[in-house]
């Protein structure tokens, strides 16, 4: 797994998976992307490959489908097994300004980590991760109790943007007392 400090992503730098697996004879890897359904690596896109010793790799990538829900990529100059194992648990970075913008509902996981959480206008946490946990994602709020888990599902969540998350009141354990 890749590792979890941010101590090698640069200013301007946005992690958008790592190197799973390898596949296949040809150098091929599995990808973990925390996208999988982005179209961003359809064409070869430049990214920067973290390793966890603390190198950082330049290369192409390009994605295609797998079996089931696997990614899997072709990374330029890697074509062999061997080579694309020296590769596992690299982390897939990309520099901001090279990434689509997105539309009115969307956002990138960067850019709402840090921001309030709300709760009938009242300011209840601060959203710290987004964890991607197979079809829904989970959002993670530290509040003055602790930590606070919330599925994002419109049941439960109003609204997510750079301005704040908006949920619903009774969306999280304020109301187990």
């Amino acid at each position: 797994m890749a590792p979890k400090s941010d101590s090698a992503l640069r200013e301007g730098e946005l992690e958008l998976g790592h190197i799973s697996g390898v596949f296949g004879v040809r150098g091929e890897v599995r990808l973990f992307l925390h996208n999988p359904e982005s179209d961003l690596f359809r064409t070869a896109r430049e990214v920067i490959l973290l390793l966890e010793d603390g190198s950082r790799h330049t290369r192409r990538l390009k994605a295609r489908s797998g079996a089931g829900k696997r990614v899997l990529g072709r990374l330029d100059g890697v074509t062999t097994p061997e080579q694309a194992r020296d590769l596992m648990g690299a982390r897939i970075v990309v520099a901001r300004e090279a990434l689509p913008d997105v539309g009115s509902d969307e956002f990138y996981f960067s850019d709402v980590i840090g921001v309030g959480v709300f709760v009938d206008g009242e300011q209840i946490g601060t959203l710290v991760e987004i964890h991607a946990s197979g079809p829904i994602d989970v959002l993670e709020i530290l509040t003055d109790d602790g930590p606070e888990f919330v599925p994002a599902v419109r049941d439960l969540v109003v609204s997510v943007s750079a301005d704040g998350v908006v949920l619903k009141p009774g969306s999280y354990g304020e109301d187990e007392e």
